[in-house]
């Protein structure tokens, strides 16, 4: 009896590792919950600096990392790239909620509106 016990423990600890997996995100899935910001761009280049204007979590400069995972939209709601993303522009950034502890902090975006 102590063995099927260990057994089904065992069995439900492994249902529930898997069940608690990565968030990992193929090209067409959808983006999901996320955290919002609102920020004015004050750099473009290799990274955007943003100066972060509305946030429930977090206030102030944010280096914030494109790359291929990142949708771009602009105003309209259609797609645009990354170049045309100006200083000066206010954007809308939706990252998984994590903040790199560097200065200033450091975000990956999942997607950047133009608003």
């Amino acid at each position: 009896m102590k063995r099927l016990l260990k057994i089904m423990i065992l069995l439900l600890s492994l249902s529930a590792l898997t069940a608690c997996g990565a968030d990992e995100r193929e090209d067409d899935a959808p983006i999901g919950d996320g955290v919002v910001m609102t920020a004015v761009i004050t750099e473009v280049g290799e990274r955007l600096h943003v100066e972060v204007t509305e946030s429930e979590y977090t206030s102030g400069v944010h280096i914030v990392i494109t790359g291929e995972q990142t949708d771009f939209y602009g105003r309209d709601g259609e797609r645009i790239s990354r170049s045309a993303l100006r200083v000066g522009d206010t954007v809308e950034i939706v990252y998984s909620g994590q903040v790199m502890m560097s200065y200033p902090p450091q975000i990956v975006a999942r997607k950047i509106t133009q608003r």
